[in-house]
């Protein structure tokens, strides 16, 4: 019968254990240690601490930081595959107390004038003491080891240089850190519309709107927006206002936006108005006057140019001041229309019937003609000839009867006045 036995697990004896030649207080180091047989593991006693080490075989290690300067005392111990421990190594690490170099100092990516921030940094080695110095003044940071805080405000917008040192127990001081705050204005309240209007609501093509707002605080500036297009208000305070002239037609929106003194925009309101393209801009008044429908202006009709002419605003039609005298066939009326010039005025002609009916008012008679107008020698008892051919007669054409104002029709060969009319060069507004 075969015999059996075990084998015994061979310990492993840590053989050197060894620490860089100097070590600083509070900067990280490496303890090594080596064994004669493979380890299972390795582990590291300081002060009454066990760290387990990194590694296998019969190579380990362990990264150690120490915040004090001193003698500390090590033990590293192996252990094999079965937990049996091997013969252990001590020794002594001398800690020395470093020079404490600031290596860091960060502040926040935003700071504004007047708010609280606060300034971290790190020194390379434990400080006793570290301080930083902003706008001349230094002061104490407040923490331990290596990381130290300090809580701030400046007061003003701008770059501050600030400076940051640090000092050992001893008092000696390492390298210091420098650098730039930069510090931003804080944007001012966002200022809001409150009060957005418009007067009229509904008008015409070339008329005058009048815009105002109201804000709920002081404003920079207020911009009044209608398709697309920007207008600055003018005011101050809460209250903004403009007067504008819009020939676009349609239900137009339009929008105001205040700034505050950081240009920076608030909340906007919005509108609508409503802009109709006007076909009859005037509104005939039983006293001979017209009040204008986009301006509301009440004005005189006619205006007596003082050369023998009078433009009507209303048609902007430039007439004679006085028709011929004479009566004259159909086509010695366009004759002479064509070759008339008057203060230096051509391009005339007889007036169309749809003229006739523009210019005459019913309500008056011998001359059928508005109240107040400035016409010389009218002439009633015969009629006046138009440019229009009859609608179904080619030999005869529309007339005018100034004593009653009724339009009629005539042969071309009868004898009747012609009165000369032409366009206005210039619309009178």
């Amino acid at each position: 019968m075969p015999s059996s036995f075990k084998t015994k697990a061979v310990l492993a004896n840590v053989i050197d254990a060894s620490t860089p030649d100097k070590v600083y207080a509070g900067e990280e180091f490496t303890i090594t240690a080596n064994t004669d047989n493979p380890a299972s593991s390795v582990s590291l006693d300081i002060d009454g601490v066990t760290y387990d080490m990194e590694g296998s075989g019969k190579k380990w290690q362990y990264k150690k930081k120490i915040p004090d300067a001193g003698k500390k005392k090590f033990n590293v111990i192996a252990k094999n595959i079965g937990g049996a421990a091997g013969s252990p190594k001590s020794g002594t690490i001398d800690v020395k107390l470093g020079v404490p170099d600031v290596v860091t100092v960060s502040v926040p990516d935003k700071i504004y004038a007047g708010e609280d921030f606060v300034i971290n940094a790190q020194t390379r080695s434990a400080a006793d003491k570290v301080s930083i110095e902003i706008g001349g003044k230094s002061q104490p940071m407040e923490g331990a080891g290596t990381d130290w805080t300090f809580q701030t405000k400046i007061a003003s917008a701008g770059t501050s240089p600030y400076k940051v040192t640090a000092k050992n127990t001893e008092g000696a001081e390492g390298l210091s850190k420098q650098g730039n705050i930069p510090v931003e204005k804080k944007a001012g309240a966002l200022i809001n519309i409150a009060i957005a209007s418009v007067s009229p609501d509904k008008g015409y093509a070339g008329g005058t709107f009048t815009f105002k707002a109201a804000t709920d605080t002081p404003a920079k500036g207020v911009t009044l927006t209608i398709s697309g297009k920007d207008y600055e208000m003018t005011g101050s305070g809460t209250s903004w206002t403009l007067s504008q002239k819009i020939q676009k037609t349609g239900d137009l929106i339009f929008s105001m936006t205040a700034i505050n003194e950081d240009k920076v925009e608030g909340i906007a309101k919005t509108g609508s108005f409503a802009v109709s393209q006007i076909t009859d801009r005037y509104t005939y008044n039983t006293d001979g006057t017209i009040t204008d429908k986009v301006s509301g202006e009440v004005k005189k009709r006619f205006v007596d140019n003082g050369n023998g002419t009078v433009t009507d605003i209303s048609t902007n039609l430039m007439w004679m001041q006085s028709p011929k005298r004479i009566a004259v066939s159909y086509e010695e009326a366009e004759d002479y229309c064509s070759e008339l010039t008057q203060s230096g005025y051509s391009g005339w002609r007889l007036p169309t019937a749809q003229e006739w009916k523009d210019i005459i008012d019913k309500s008056q008679e011998a001359p059928a003609l508005p109240k107040g107008h400035p016409f010389k020698n009218i002439v009633f008892s015969v009629s006046f000839w138009s440019k229009t051919k009859h609608t179904s007669m080619a030999s005869r054409v529309y007339i005018a009867n100034l004593y009653n104002g009724e339009i009629g029709s005539s042969p071309k060969n009868d004898n009747l006045i012609a009165w000369a009319v032409r366009y206005a060069e210039t619309t009178v507004q």
